[in-house]
């Protein structure tokens, strides 16, 4: 499914409160997000703004602004057994325990390109096992007790922004 010039706000569930994608071994499911908005979302356990299960996802030149888990990781985005490229976008003010922008479980990946995290809370970004890369990744002012404000992970491979 590709979605371009979207702007989804105010939704809330349990997994993904604005958008959730969700694929199986036998489905291969995709979603790609271009310029589009994503805000106000609350997810009561992970992705408050959009949550990837066993599915690949690429968001570009787009916004996950204000988007919330009540107790869980993964404020703007959480991320399951999937992959997701993330280019020339923002995170702002997205909140969750881990991850207050982006948050990965399990070993299939995230990368980052051209893209500010701002204000988050949780840090912004929380990954719980390899697979983060990044380029020109820029970080300010987000927060996380214990644990990083910027990045959170044992081995990442990147340059610039940190």
């Amino acid at each position: 499914l590709t979605v371009s010039d979207l702007t989804v706000s105010n939704g809330s569930g349990t997994n993904g409160g604005n958008l959730y994608c969700n694929g199986t071994s036998s489905v291969n499911a995709s979603l790609a997000l271009q310029n589009a908005v994503v805000s106000f979302g609350a997810g009561y356990s992970s992705g408050g703004g959009l949550q990837v299960e066993e599915c690949g996802a690429t968001i570009s030149d787009s916004q996950f602004l204000n988007n919330e888990v009540a107790s869980g990781d993964g404020g703007g985005v959480y991320v399951e057994d999937g992959f997701v490229t993330i280019s020339g976008s923002e995170f702002s003010y997205n909140t969750a325990s881990d991850g207050g922008a982006v948050a990965q479980r399990y070993i299939i990946g995230v990368n980052v390109t051209d893209t500010w995290f701002i204000g988050n809370t949780g840090g912004a970004v929380h990954i719980q096992a390899d697979g983060l890369s990044w380029s020109y990744a820029y970080f300010s002012m987000s927060c996380s007790t214990p644990g990083s404000g910027g990045m959170d992970q044992n081995q990442a491979s990147g340059y610039g922004g940190l």
